[in-house]
């Protein structure tokens, strides 16, 4: 069986900057894929970059409940904004997950959809979530799983979400590259509660691994290259946020200008081809011939 690999860039929208990075990584490096913010003042700017200059990069939607303002008017999602019409976010966001309302995050994940379909002319390739929160929120989980459901389209792998020990791994990272975080004390019922909604929600596609190493201190050149190396046969997603850190809100800044310096380095691409490594979309799910539903 070939050996796949999906890099991915989370964020693109984000900022005129990250959204250039990613392209130039996509052009010369190794990106093969994106996920798109739509509710910034540059997701239209943004998308049409891609659509245009960008025609074999995988697009799909980032969906975003704490960055920003909702696609929304707030009125319409008030469970999600605090008073000044923003999602909740950093050490406010854990506290305000409790308190989400279900029918809101399903209406701005629909109106999510909605505007990227406008702005791109066809729908995302697959689905995602900023700071993990459709792993992380039941009800964001069951909105995706819906979602992807309805369009057949794939999300990225949940299986570190489904597991305690591989959640409590992926925590600790949190937390150690971003100085706090959630703690696996926070969400000791998680698992359960996400594997008895799987059931009952349906089947969904996604890659064999999601690999989040690249990221805050394992932003190396050596990184990916052992992951080359070590990468196993099926379909693999390289979780990445390249970009330019001019003008970014985003507490993640000088990371994405290292990353977006490794990932656009077309000796990479040279690397995966030796390795015998295929850089590939999401579409690959499409085509490939194992079945991919409900998968790690």
């Amino acid at each position: 069986m070939p050996k796949y690999l999906i890099v991915n860039a989370d964020d693109f929208g984000m900022s005129p900057g990250v959204s250039r990075g990613i392209l130039e990584a996509h052009a010369a490096g190794v990106v093969t894929s994106t996920t798109a913010l739509v509710n910034t003042a540059w997701a239209e700017e943004s998308l049409c970059w891609a659509v245009a200059r960008a025609p074999r990069l995988g697009l799909g939607l980032h969906i975003n409940l704490s960055f920003g303002q909702p696609v929304l008017a707030p009125t319409m999602v008030p469970s999600l904004v605090g008073r000044d019409g923003r999602f909740f976010s950093g050490n406010r966001l854990l506290q305000a997950m409790k308190h989400f309302r279900k029918f809101d995050i399903r209406r701005e994940v629909g109106a999510q959809f909605e505007r990227f379909v406008a702005l791109a002319g066809r729908t995302p390739d697959h689905l995602d979530s900023h700071q993990f929160l459709g792993g992380l929120h039941p009800d964001v989980f069951a909105a995706m799983l819906e979602l992807a459901g309805a369009e057949r389209i794939p999300l990225r792998g949940l299986g570190d979400f489904l597991d305690r020990a591989r959640l409590e791994q992926l925590l600790l990272r949190i937390r150690r590259e971003n100085g706090g975080g959630p703690a696996l004390a926070n969400f000791l019922t998680l698992p359960d509660t996400l594997n008895n909604l799987r059931r009952r929600l349906p089947p969904f596609r996604a890659p064999d691994a999601l690999r989040y190493e690249f990221y805050g201190s394992g932003v190396r050149r050596k990184v990916v290259l052992d992951l080359f190396d070590s990468l196993p046969e099926g379909v693999t997603e390289l979780m990445c946020h390249p970009g330019y850190a001019n003008g970014l809100e985003d507490s993640y800044r000088l990371p994405r200008e290292t990353e977006l310096a490794i990932l656009r380095d077309p000796l990479l691409r040279a690397a995966a081809r030796d390795r015998g490594v295929e850089l590939v979309s999401f579409a690959v799910l499409g085509r490939h011939e194992t079945d991919h539903e409900n998968l790690r």
